[in-house]
């Protein structure tokens, strides 16, 4: 997926499909929630280190298109809805981590 995500990014800019507002958000937030979504079930050590990557891979991803790709633009609302994507995919494995009792932490 997150192979997938990279491919999308370089596609130059006549070729890329035309969305209202709210659906490349939608879309947006969809991809990069589905990359970390599979990302957070098989990275159990540190969530919050997976949710900083995730958040720098949100804002990056537009810097690059801005900066590298052929008639692409970097757009702040891309990295915010990039970014809620990261966020929703990393915040059960985070909601999960905290309401476990510690001693279940100490059992490892």
């Amino acid at each position: 997926m997150s192979l997938a995500i990279a491919i999308s990014l370089s596609v130059p800019g006549e070729v890329v499909p035309r969305f209202t507002p709210v659906e490349e958000f939608i879309v947006h937030a969809a991809a990069f929630g589905v990359a970390f979504g599979l990302w957070a079930a098989v990275w159990t050590r540190s969530p919050w280190r997976l949710l900083a990557v995730g958040l720098g891979m949100a804002v990056l991803t537009e810097l690059l298109q801005g900066w590298v790709v052929p008639l692409r633009t970097a757009s702040l609302t891309d990295a915010l809805a990039n970014g809620v994507g990261v966020v929703c995919a990393v915040a059960y494995p985070l909601w999960t981590r905290l309401r476990r009792p510690p001693e279940a932490d100490s059992v490892r």
